[in-house]
């Protein structure tokens, strides 16, 4: 199912696309996903196997190499270590 999501959009956590925040439901970019979690200012999926993750890295928090403050607004695909 796509997941659905209701927050503050600044630091890219609703994974819409955009830093807006909102009030009603927005779709996650990506389509149809296995799971879905979130964070204080990130969030996380599963799509076809692969781990995403959106938001806030300001700690690295996302799994994807960036640490900085900017917001990923899409999901990004986090890499497995061999």
């Amino acid at each position: 199912s796509a997941p659905r999501d209701v927050a503050r959009g600044m630091h890219g956590e609703l994974g819409n696309g955009n830093t807006t925040d909102r009030t009603e439901p927005v779709l996650v970019q990506g389509g149809t996903w296995s799971s879905f979690e979130v964070g204080w200012y990130h969030a996380c999926g599963v799509r076809s196997n692969q781990l995403y993750c959106w938001g806030y890295s300001d700690q690295g928090q996302l799994g994807v190499g960036i640490l900085n403050a900017d917001p990923h607004s899409t999901p990004l695909v986090v890499p497995f270590l061999p």
